[in-house]
């Protein structure tokens, strides 16, 4: 079952890497990065610090991400240690596409904060940051990068739209991809979401097959604003 989430948080993890030439390299210890704070951020008043996000009674929260997110019904939310098993997992299937270098790197910087899934579909979402020096890339840099080695992929088939978009989600502008992808035999959709914070790339990715959709309506909707 590991593998198989891993196999569906792959292409997020690629979109991640997409530029990671570019990234502050945190610590070799997953714990330590999902913990780590943002030891060089802005010291203008108007940047946001990276702090771990927060596990609450109905989902979880980030100050900032700036978002809350409330698990629907249905739907179990990965616990912080059960984040840190799939990061391994996710780290092993990705040698089969990734050179030695790129798999150290996103060993190194890949901080899985979210992953909610319905307990009876494949339907899922899931948030991972990176630390980036976001002052020395577009966002524009990002999503071309991204769809050349989403394309590029042998552990799946990836087939990225065209279509490009921006779309809010809970006050935050995000760059959209869509992705279709068939990962051991199964087509899934893949909703991509990409924004650049301080210091930090944010991504957020609905997984779910096609009839699907008001599952991945209700995980959309569950990001509220803090």
């Amino acid at each position: 079952m590991k593998k198989k989430i891993a196999m569906l948080m792959l292409a997020v993890t690629l979109v991640m890497t997409a530029c990671g030439s570019d990234a502050k390299t945190g610590s070799s210890d997953p714990k330590s990065s999902v913990e780590q704070g943002n030891e060089d951020a802005d010291d203008s008043k108007e940047a946001k610090e990276y702090t771990v996000g927060k596990y609450t009674d109905t989902g979880y929260e980030s100050e900032y991400m700036g978002f809350r997110f409330t698990t629907p019904e249905g739907c179990t939310l990965m616990t912080q240690e059960q984040l840190l098993q799939l990061a391994g997992v996710t780290i092993d299937v990705l040698a089969d596409d990734f050179d030695e270098q790129m798999t150290e790197h996103a060993k190194n910087a890949m901080i899985y904060e979210l992953f909610a899934a319905y307990e009876s579909t494949t339907t899922n979402v899931n948030v991972i940051l990176q630390p980036t020096d976001t002052s020395s890339i577009t966002l524009d840099q990002v999503i071309d990068a991204s769809v050349q080695q989403l394309e590029a992929m042998t552990a799946m088939d990836c087939t990225v739209s065209d279509e490009r978009s921006t779309v809010t989600i809970a006050g935050q502008e995000y760059a959209k991809l869509s992705v279709d992808t068939v990962a051991n035999g199964a087509s899934l959709k893949q909703e991509v979401y990409i924004a650049l914070l301080p210091d930090r790339m944010v991504n957020i990715t609905f997984t779910y097959t096609e009839g699907n959709e008001a599952e991945r309506d209700a995980l959309l909707a569950a990001f509220t604003e803090l």
